[in-house]
């Protein structure tokens, strides 16, 4: 087949009257240019490694960034969803008087419904979702850790 296409173009281009081009002289001036094309994406490049290092370097940059901008706030006493459940911030300064359920070392840290690895200064509570309450707080929905 190769043999042919080289025929062929030789006869287009030449009208095969010009003998001095040989058969091997036609085939490099024609397949040098796609084996160039078909090797170069195997020849390893500088350049390319740069691109994937900095894209890498970019993409980390990115996944941080978005990972410290979806931090949990914290809730806040004056929150309509904590007023109602009469949380504060700090469990020693909850009124007795107002909160009869409350139990003296009762917050969140040691409520069935904090979630957060044991120590830990703050966790999610699914009364509050989307924030953090203080392991320290309390809420009226304070219930025994088990």
């Amino acid at each position: 087949m190769r043999v042919f296409l080289c025929e062929f173009i030789k006869y287009l281009v030449f009208d095969d009257k010009v003998t001095e081009v040989t058969h091997n002289e036609l085939s490099s001036i024609f397949w040098q240019p796609v084996l160039e094309l078909s090797m170069s994406r195997f020849v390893p490049s500088s350049s390319n490694r740069r691109v994937f290092m900095m894209q890498v370097a970019t993409a980390a940059t990115a996944v941080m960034a978005v990972s410290e901008a979806t931090a949990q706030a914290m809730v806040d006493e004056k929150d309509p969803q904590a007023a109602a459940l009469a949380y504060k911030a700090d469990g020693t300064k909850v009124d007795k008087a107002k909160n009869p359920k409350f139990v003296a070392g009762s917050n969140c840290a040691n409520c069935a419904l904090f979630q957060a690895k044991a120590g830990a200064a703050s966790g999610g509570c699914p009364l509050f979702a989307g924030k953090q309450v203080s392991a320290k707080a309390w809420c009226s929905a304070w219930a025994k850790k088990a």
